[in-house]
């Protein structure tokens, strides 16, 4: 999943129609959605992986990133100051992360398909309210999955639907 808390011109995101897509009205708000969210979803036991662009500040993260349940990991993302803390609040702190057992790969931005290194899939974030390049890749940016993360069964479940997509496709 992809949570950048703390980004106030998130606000100001619009759709291919040109309105907004948020449906908040101040950066607490979407940060209180997202953070109740998260909490509602994750057991503090789990494993998070969080693909990248966290938190905008340093006091944001020291204030709140506690509060998050979970092990987590960070995919490094273009707005994530790995000089400043985000090392105290992730187990671990990597590019990206490829999970041979599921055929996926996680980044922060979408990977050209000719550099997922005979993975099938990737998970990403980066690109927002934008649809993914590709059938192969899959959007999880916050505006794609109701602001809350998403369990490893239900990204399992929807590549399966997309791997039965591509071997009809391939006939």
């Amino acid at each position: 999943m992809t949570h950048t808390f703390n980004h106030a011109n998130f606000l100001n995101f619009l759709d291919e129609k040109g309105e907004k897509i948020r449906r908040f009205d101040t950066v607490e708000q979407m940060d209180d959605c997202m953070m109740t969210k998260w909490n509602e979803r994750i057991k503090p036991g789990d494993t998070v992986y969080h693909l990248g662009d966290v938190g905008f500040t340093q006091a944001w993260n020291q204030r709140n990133l506690p509060r998050l349940h979970g092990s987590k990991r960070l995919i490094l993302g273009n707005h994530d100051n790995i000089k400043g803390d985000l090392e105290s609040h992730f187990k671990k702190i990597s590019m990206w992360r490829i999970f041979k057992e599921h055929d996926l790969v996680c980044s922060h931005v979408p990977l050209r398909e000719d550099s997922m290194w005979r993975i099938t899939f990737n998970l990403h974030g980066h690109i927002h309210q934008q649809p993914s390049p590709s059938i192969r890749h899959m959007n999880l940016c916050v505006e794609h999955t109701d602001y809350a993360p998403v369990h490893l069964d239900e990204v399992l479940a929807e590549l399966a639907r997309r791997r039965a997509i591509m071997g009809e496709t391939a006939r």
